[in-house]
């Protein structure tokens, strides 16, 4: 009772231990949690002020804490949390999301002490490590980031989160080629995402190198098209640019990279097949040509039988089609003028074939 502002009540209702004291702090309260989703139970005795708050529908406070978490409300989710801890010290999963609050409010410091203490209870929390390897990164405190970040590969290599973030810290140490690697699982368990697709863009393009250079603008590319409306397209149009004020051409005409690396694609997904399966395929194509493909918007996509789960651009099924026509009857024309293409995509894919 001695630490309630009693100013927090209309002045008729500050005399403490009253009627209308204890009416006046039970109205307070239900007023503040009033639309949290929470119901409050207030008991009032000569002592203290008892507030419980127990949330609608049976959900549990920890569920009620992450799905404020999950609405950008941080600073009531954390309310919650740290109030569980207090309650409850030493649960890793509650440790582990106080750290995570304090570190997307940029409290770096704070979200260490805090998921060091999460994978002292539970060492093997990937997701802690990987809290603590990006908490670590943004302090300048590379070596601790790239330990943290290396252990929690070595509990989960598939976490996408952990390789993605690797790279980043090896990059910022300009060790790209040994980042690389990590950059490329990281787009494979993760989707595709844009920052794992950007991250392997900017490592290639700094690594540099034809065949680097051309796998960069084309996944540059597949940022642009496949996130036209985020932020990050912009930033990998601009890297595109930069990308073609360097030494992208051949000693003949000028080389679409990603022409090359749709025909890569290709080559792999006629791998293995007869040439009659790949000359079905390229006819396909050819005949789906007839009614015109808008190669020229990357928007609009395509669907062909010998790949019924996916769809393709335009200038995909194009690059797909003159590859099989190349890979079956190599003196026949496709019509589609991409002799140039082919034959870098053949050279890069002959240096990637095991010796």
């Amino acid at each position: 009772l001695s630490d309630f502002d009693v100013g927090l009540l209309p002045p008729n209702s500050r005399k403490i231990g009253s009627e209308e004291f204890k009416s006046a702090v039970l109205l307070h309260f239900v007023k503040e949690y009033a639309g949290t989703g929470l119901d409050v139970i207030v008991a009032i005795d000569d002592v203290k002020i008892s507030v419980t708050v127990i949330p609608e529908n049976g959900q549990s406070l920890f569920s009620y804490a992450m799905s404020l978490l999950s609405e950008r409300k941080l600073k009531e989710g954390l309310d919650i949390l740290q109030w569980m801890n207090e309650q409850h010290p030493g649960d890793a999963e509650v440790l582990y999301n106080i750290g995570i609050c304090h570190s997307e409010m940029h409290h770096f410091p704070e979200a260490i002490s805090l998921l060091e203490a999460c994978v002292k209870v539970n060492p093997s929390h990937v997701n802690a490590w990987v809290g603590l390897g990006v908490a670590h990164q943004k302090l300048g405190q590379t070596p601790a980031a790239e330990n943290a970040l290396h252990r929690a590969i070595t509990l989960d290599p598939g976490n996408g989160y952990a390789h993605r973030n690797l790279g980043a810290v090896l990059m910022s140490q300009s060790r790209a080629a040994e980042a690389l690697p990590h950059f490329r699982e990281a787009t494979h368990q993760l989707a595709g995402g844009p920052g794992a697709l950007f991250g392997l863009a900017h490592c290639l393009a700094t690594i540099g190198g034809v065949e680097s250079l051309i796998e960069a603008d084309y996944v540059y590319s597949q940022v642009i098209e496949r996130f036209s409306g985020h932020p990050i397209a912009e930033m990998a149009r601009g890297a595109k640019t930069e990308i073609a004020h360097k030494t992208l051409r051949t000693s003949g005409p000028e080389v679409r990279m990603d022409i090359v690396m749709y025909m890569l694609d290709a080559m792999e997904r006629f791998d293995g097949m007869t040439p009659q399966k790949v000359g079905e395929a390229a006819l396909e194509i050819a005949f789906l040509g007839r009614t015109g493909l808008k190669i020229n918007d990357p928007a609009v996509k395509y669907s062909v039988k010998a790949w019924p789960e996916e769809q393709f651009s335009g200038l995909n099924l194009l690059a797909i089609m003159h590859v099989g026509i190349k890979s079956t009857q190599s003196e026949m024309d496709s019509g589609t003028d991409f002799d140039g293409e082919y034959e870098v995509a053949l050279a890069m894919a002959n240096d990637k074939s095991p010796q």
